[in-house]
C-alpha cells in the first residue's frame, strides 16, 4: 500500500493545477472520458507534423477552457495493465495486472468504489477490457474484450458472462453509441446527487474503423512523414529489439485480403495494393493509409466529445462537471518506423491529458509537471472532497 505521506505528496503535485480546490460544499460531477491508443500526435493540441490535419473541435474546446498536461505517462504501455493502474492507483506489482491476459480482481479497491461510498452515482460505459465483472459501479454497459466497431455487443449486469460471452448487440458505430449512452445515463440520475461517469471509447484501437461520414477525410491529402519513418533495423545505436514495425501492419492487411474469413479482424479502405513497390515505397504508402485511418477513427471520438459537451450544456450541467479526456497510453504513428505501443519510448508511454473545470482551473493553460496514471485517483478524490478519508489515503 502507498503510504499517507506519499499520498500527501501526490496531492501537493496536483495542487499546481489550481490555486485551490472547490470551496463550496457542492461537489462536482466527474466525467472521465478515455479513448484507446489515441496518442498525443493525433490530438492537434500537442504540436507535431499532424497538428493541422486532425479533427479536434471538441478536444480544442476542452483545452481552451481547461488545462493541458504536457508530461503525463502510463506505468505500462498496454491496454489492460494501464487501465488497472488508473483505476486502482497502484502499479502492476500491487494490483496483479501485468499484461493483456490478466484480470482485475473484483475485490480490488478502485476509484469508483471510493466515490460510490461517498455518495456519487457511478457508471462505466464502453471499453472495460479487465476480464472480470466491473465492481464499484452502480451501472455498467461494457464491450466484451476489444469489442466491435460496427453493431457492437454490450454487456450489462442483466446479461453479464465472463470473457466474450453474454451481452446484446446494438446497431450503430461504437463511438456514437457510447457517446449517446453516456448522455442517456446522465439523464437518468438524481440531479441532487453528483455523478462519476467513465466514458471509454474503443477507438482508436486497431483496425481503426471509422463511420461513413469520415470516409473521405484527408482523401486527397499527402500527410507529412516523421523524420524517423524509414529508420532501419537494427539501428546504429545497437538496439536489438525489432519492435512493432509498420511493415507488420502492411503484412496484416495483405493476409486479411488473401483470406478474410480466417483473419482475426477486417480493415477499412481495402484493397491495399503494393504490387511493384520496393520496401521503402511500401512503408511510405502504408504510412499514408495507416495514419489517415487513425485520424478518421479519432474524428469520431471528437464528434462525440462535442456531442457530450453540448449535451451537458443543454442540461445545465456543464459548469459543475469536471471533464477529463485522456488515452490509456500513447501510440506510434510511424515514428522509428513503428506502429502500436508496448515500448518505453516517449510516443508509446506519454498519455495526452486535458482537464476542464473553470470553477477552479485556469483556462487555456498548460502544465509541465511530471505525472503518472496512478496519480489520477488522487486528483479525482481531491475534487470529490475525499482528501480526509484515511481509507482512501492508504490506497491512493
Amino acid at each position: 500500500m502507498r503510504s499517507q505521506k506519499l499520498l500527501l505528496i501526490l496531492f501537493g503535485i496536483f495542487y499546481v493545477l489550481s490555486s485551490c480546490t472547490t470551496d463550496s460544499q457542492e461537489r462536482p460531477n466527474i466525467l472521465f472520458i478515455m479513448s484507446d491508443d489515441h496518442t498525443s500526435q493525433a490530438w492537434g493540441i500537442y504540436g507535431g507534423i499532424l497538428e493541422t490535419y486532425v479533427k479536434n473541435t471538441g478536444i480544442k474546446r476542452l483545452a481552451s477552457e481547461g488545462v493541458t498536461l504536457e508530461n503525463m505517462f502510463c506505468t505500462n504501455s498496454i491496454c489492460v495493465p494501464s487501465r488497472a493502474a488508473l483505476l486502482t492507483g497502484v502499479m502492476s506489482h500491487k494490483n496483479g495486472v501485468y499484461t493483456l491476459g490478466d484480470a482485475l480482481a473484483p475485490d480490488s479497491l478502485n476509484i469508483a468504489k471510493v466515490l460510490s461510498s461517498s455518495g456519487y452515482a457511478t457508471a462505466i460505459i464502453g471499453k472495460w477490457h479487465l476480464k472480470a465483472e466491473p465492481t464499484g459501479f452502480d451501472y455498467y454497459k461494457v464491450l466484451p474484450g476489444q469489442g466491435r466497431y460496427f453493431d457492437p455487443v454490450f454487456k450489462t449486469a442483466e446479461n453479464w458472462e465472463y470473457g466474450w460471452k453474454g451481452g446484446k448487440e446494438q446497431k450503430g458505430f461504437s463511438s456514437d453509441i457510447i457517446g449517446t449512452e453516456s448522455l442517456d445515463w446522465i439523464d437518468a440520475q438524481d440531479p441532487e446527487a453528483p455523478f462519476f461517469l467513465m466514458t471509454h471509447f474503443k477507438a482508436t484501437h486497431e483496425p481503426f474503423h471509422y463511420p461513413e461520414r469520415h470516409a473521405e477525410l484527408l482523401e486527397e491529402v499527402v500527410l507529412p512523414e516523421p523524420e524517423s519513418l524509414l529508420e532501419p533495423y537494427p539501428t546504429p545505436d545497437g538496439r536489438t529489439f525489432k519492435g512493432q514495425l509498420l511493415d507488420n501492419l502492411t503484412k496484416r492487411w495483405l493476409r486479411y485480403q488473401a483470406d478474410p474469413e480466417k483473419f482475426w479482424t477486417d480493415y477499412p479502405g481495402m484493397p491495399f495494393d503494393v504490387t511493384g513497390l520496393d520496401s521503402i515505397a511500401i512503408r511510405k504508402k502504408s504510412y499514408q493509409k495507416f495514419v489517415k485511418d487513425f485520424i478518421r477513427c479519432g474524428a469520431a471520438i471528437d464528434d462525440n466529445i462535442e456531442k457530450i459537451i453540448a449535451g451537458l450544456e443543454e442540461r445545465g450541467l456543464l459548469d459543475n462537471t469536471l471533464i477529463i479526456y485522456t488515452s490509456d497510453q500513447g501510440y506510434f504513428l510511424g515514428e522509428h518506423g513503428f506502429f502500436d505501443k508496448r515500448m518505453m519510448l516517449e510516443q508509446s508511454s506519454r498519455m495526452p491529458f486535458v482537464i476542464r473545470y473553470p470553477k477552479d482551473l485556469p483556462q487555456g493553460t498548460r502544465n509541465e509537471s511530471l505525472l503518472m496514471n496512478i496519480d489520477i485517483p488522487a486528483l479525482l478524490l481531491d475534487y470529490a472532497g475525499e482528501t480526509t478519508r484515511t481509507d482512501a489515503r492508504r490506497e491512493f
